[in-house]
């Protein structure tokens, strides 16, 4: 047979062996699974011929249905003649693969089989289920989850919100599976203790698995003190109890107390800390406890807060200013709560201010002592030292007048001021001869007094605007001794003083006089008080007369009938002269001393109506028998002339119905001067009460007989008509 025909006969087998067999069913594309399932990969072949085989990854498996050397593997179907389904019982991650089924010379499309495994229980790294930490420090968590297919994802969760972690996924070296892993950190604290912490694993293609542990947090003390009594309510002389109260793990802990960083640990139950009769000297003190663990150490502390009452610590001070200036004095109180303040000055309860400062104008009428008083709601102070407001007037000199020394010897001579300006110019002169001037701003020296440069030396000085000088003489001589002037100057005024210094060796005579000039000017005052006490009882006395007098008229006078008014008018005139009827007699000098120093020039003294006295005799020879009148002769201190005057008695027509010989007046009665203006009367002896009332001249005199009855001289004695019977009185200087 020819070549050609050869090819013929192959190219026809061939063509029709391939029209003969294809694939009715086969795999194709991706197939996944789970590990553990069973798979079954489709290929049935029409009209096969030859045999028939799977290949993974290209690796032929074999043609025996039984699939030798691959236990779980094998070829079926229902059709044995046309199924070839490659059948994988319990598919595991090593049969993941591209898979092709071939018969003669062909091939069906590949299918590539892909295999899940489920994500392993996560594990959270610990050797029991509690996790061991500690208070304040770091601590790392991690959670594994190995075998994944895919790698597992990993999720923290549980009491805490964990944010801040690590993750990583690594294939497992020799496997198709993966390692997951994640690291959390956190700085636990006490309030974490038992907290659950849970971390779940998920692949998404098998349920979440969570691993969960708690933690057992470890923590230094936790210290809180506790009193006995409300902070605010504590007063001094109280008893407090103080507990040091403690929360810690482990709980065994050791206390301790310390007061103002003073260990002050109880010998017995450390817990508790007491404190009897608390006093103010406890106030703002520290008070802390002290707890330690094996982890380490916490405490607690409280400032203790006493209230007591208010105690003057900063007093006011003393001031000086001028006339006009603003002043400010200050006080504080120590208590607690703080004091409220009040300023009082004494001689009054006015308040003067309600702060602890007190701000007034320097006058006449603020100047005075001021004090503070601070108070709180549960007592009030003792009032604070006196605080003098001192107005800076002129200076005046207060030295002592004589001042001693001895010769042969330095010798001082102190010149003092009142309170008045620092700025004051001051002076000493000797015998009109200037010895120094300067300001109270230390030593000065004066000027060379006929001796050496050092004779003399002042001393200037002010405390508390008091301005003293002293003036040293050294080495004293008789010359030394004398009168010293002291002039001090400034602009509220001047003031000058003589200041005589004596010799202090004193000669015995001189000590002598001395001693018996104390004594009499000791006797002095003796008699005088004395005097003093003789005038007084004499002076009650009177007025216990008068007294009796005014009540005796007060009853008469309550008696209105004409006949009660004579008897008492003539009760009084006849009493007056009986009281004082010895004095006239005896002394004339007794009315100069009760009488005439009672009227003043250009007075006349009137008295009465002729019906006085009961024992007024009648003159037969008067044209009107009741009136008379006596002259009193008075000196007037000015123009050195005698003035007279004469006293009236009777009814107030005496003038016109008294006509008298003014020259035989003259002639009868030589010391009675006649005034020739007017009608001379007969004289009369008319003795005067100190209580005589007095009218001026110039007054009108009423027509009515009666109207001078008890308003007048109703305690003028009785007159005398009897001319030998007159008396003159002395004369008195007004």
């Amino acid at each position: 047979m020819s070549l050609s025909a050869l090819l013929v006969v192959v190219v026809m087998v061939v063509a029709g062996q391939a029209v003969s067999q294809y694939f009715i069913h086969q795999p194709d594309g991706l197939l996944t699974v789970m590990a553990g399932d069973k798979v079954i990969l489709p290929c049935k072949v029409e009209n096969k011929a030859g045999p028939l085989q799977w290949t993974r990854d290209g690796f032929g498996l074999g043609t025996n249905r039984n699939l030798p050397g691959f236990p779980r593997l094998s070829m079926g179907g229902e059709d044995l003649r046309k199924d070839w389904d490659l059948v994988i019982d319990q598919v595991q991650v090593e049969d993941e693969a591209e898979y092709e089924c071939q018969v003669g010379d062909i091939r069906s499309r590949s299918a590539r089989l892909e295999v899940n495994v489920p994500s392993g229980p996560p594990v959270i790294r610990s050797d029991r289920q509690t996790v061991r930490v500690t208070e304040g420090v770091e601590a790392e968590l991690e959670c594994t989850s190995e075998g994944g297919k895919p790698a597992a994802k990993l999720v923290w969760g549980g009491d805490l919100v964990l944010t801040q972690h690590s993750y990583t996924a690594d294939r497992v070296k020799g496997h198709k599976t993966f390692v997951s892993v994640s690291t959390v950190h956190l700085v636990p604290v006490r309030e974490n203790d038992g907290a659950a912490v849970s971390c779940t694993a998920s692949n998404n293609v098998s349920p979440p698995v969570s691993a969960t542990v708690s933690l057992d947090v470890s923590y230094k003390p936790r210290v809180n003190i506790e009193s006995s009594v409300r902070t605010e309510d504590v007063e001094e002389g109280d008893d407090l109890q103080f507990t040091c109260r403690v929360s810690a793990k482990p709980s065994d802990v050791k206390l301790a107390w310390t007061l103002e960083g003073v260990d002050v640990t109880p010998a017995e139950d450390e817990q508790f800390f007491k404190i009897k009769k608390v006093s103010k000297q406890e106030h703002q003190k520290l008070l802390s406890c002290r707890a330690t663990n094996t982890v380490g150490a916490g405490d607690d502390s409280l400032v203790l807060s006493v209230n007591y009452g208010p105690h003057i610590v900063i007093h006011p001070q003393t001031v000086h200013a001028r006339t006009g200036e603003t002043v400010r004095m200050t006080c504080q109180a120590d208590s607690h709560p703080p004091a409220s303040y009040t300023w009082y000055r004494v001689g009054d309860n006015k308040v003067y201010s309600f702060t602890s400062s007190l701000t007034t104008t320097a006058t006449n009428t603020s100047q005075g002592s001021y004090y503070c008083q601070g108070r709180t709601s549960q007592s009030s102070s003792e009032r604070s030292n006196l605080a003098k407001l001192v107005i800076l007037r002129r200076p005046v000199i207060a030295s002592q007048q004589t001042q001693y020394g001895d010769l042969l010897s330095n010798v001082s001579v102190v010149c003092t001021s009142n309170p008045t300006s620092e700025n004051t110019s001051i002076s000493w002169h000797y015998k009109a001869e200037l010895l120094a001037r300067g300001y109270p701003t230390g030593l000065v020296v004066g000027r060379v007094h006929d001796v050496g440069d050092d004779k003399y030396a002042v001393v200037n000085t002010a405390k508390e605007y008091v301005i003293e000088s002293t003036i040293t003489i050294n080495n004293t001589t008789v010359e030394d001794f004398g009168v010293y002037t002291c002039t001090l100057e400034n602009d509220l005024g001047t003031d000058k003083k003589n200041i005589l210094l004596v010799n202090g060796d004193l000669p015995g005579d001189l000590v002598i006089l001395r001693l018996v000039l104390a004594v009499l000017g000791f006797l002095s005052c003796i008699l005088v008080g004395f005097v003093a006490v003789k005038c007084y009882q004499n002076f009650k006395n009177s007025l216990s007369e008068e007294e009796q007098y005014l009540e005796t008229e007060r009853l008469e006078t309550s008696d209105k009938t004409p006949a009660g008014a004579a008897n008492a008018r003539k009760r009084q005139k006849t009493e007056s002269s009986e009281n004082l009827s010895d004095e006239c007699s005896g002394n004339a000098q007794n009315v100069q001393g009760s009488v005439l120093n009672t009227i003043s020039k250009d007075f006349a003294a009137f008295y009465g109506n002729p019906h006085l006295s009961s024992h007024m005799e009648s003159d037969e020879e008067d044209d009107d028998d009741d009136t008379g009148s006596v002259r009193i002769r008075l000196i007037d201190d000015q123009s050195h002339q005698p003035r007279e005057f004469t006293a009236f008695y009777g009814n107030t027509r005496l003038s016109s119905q008294h006509k008298d010989d003014g020259g035989n007046l003259q002639n009868r009665f030589p010391d009675l001067n006649v005034r020739e203006t007017a009608t001379a009367t007969r004289p009369k002896s008319v003795n005067f009460h100190p209580e005589t009332t007095v009218f001026n001249l110039g007054d009108d005199v009423s027509e009515d007989p009666y109207a001078y009855d008890d308003i007048v001289m109703r305690i003028a004695r009785d007159v005398d008509d009897d001319d030998e019977g007159i008396a003159t009185l002395p004369e008195t200087t007004v």
